[in-house]
């Protein structure tokens, strides 16, 4: 008797097996690959410009904006007044924008990221930099900055030609050395 209820689990198996693999094949193929092969989009970002000597001529770094579809905008007047407040624009150029509903879509505000860390980085003080050792920051940027000594971040903004993004690697490279000397200093 015993041997009969092996075998019966033996043709059961070998039945199973074969509805799996001959009779299941396609269906479970479908689902195996539906586990592992998947299409990922990732946005690319544009890469740095190096000169001849490896030096950082143009770097491109991300600008968050804040835009509207003009015909698509339901606002009260006070949601208006209250938009130009947080955005630190002039309400009344903000109604204009808006008002334009030719046009698809209007930027309200552009670098808003940069603006707020310009303000947050302008008392960071500059003296004794070589701006030669500065990472990608462009040789335009150097000469300016080397020509006017500014005394801190907020006194270089207010140069000509000294871009946001110029601004941003300066800070972020201070920030870095303050970063560095503390660490060193506690060692």
């Amino acid at each position: 008797i015993m041997m009969l209820f092996v075998a019966i689990a033996f043709v059961a198996l070998a039945a199973r097996a074969v509805w799996l693999q001959v009779f299941s094949q396609d269906f479970l193929q479908k689902q195996g690959e539906s586990r592992y092969a998947r299409t990922i989009e990732l946005p690319a970002s544009r890469g740095k410009i190096f000169d001849r000597n490896g030096i950082v001529l143009a770097s491109s770094l991300p600008a968050r904006a804040v835009w509207a579809v003009p015909e698509q905008v339901e606002a009260t007047p006070q949601q208006l007044t209250q938009l130009a407040r947080l955005l630190d624009v002039n309400e009344r150029e903000l109604r204009r924008k808006l008002a334009d509903e030719d046009r698809s879509f209007v930027y309200l505000k552009r670098q808003v990221a940069d603006v707020e860390a310009f303000r947050r980085d302008e008392g960071l003080v500059l003296t004794g930099i070589d701006y030669r050792a500065v990472p990608g920051l462009s040789n335009e940027a150097r000469n300016r900055l080397e020509k006017a000594q500014p005394h801190t971040v907020g006194q270089a903004g207010r140069l000509d030609g000294l871009t946001p993004a110029a601004l941003g690697i300066l800070a972020a490279y201070l920030r870095r050395e303050a970063r560095r000397k503390a660490s060193a200093g506690a060692a």
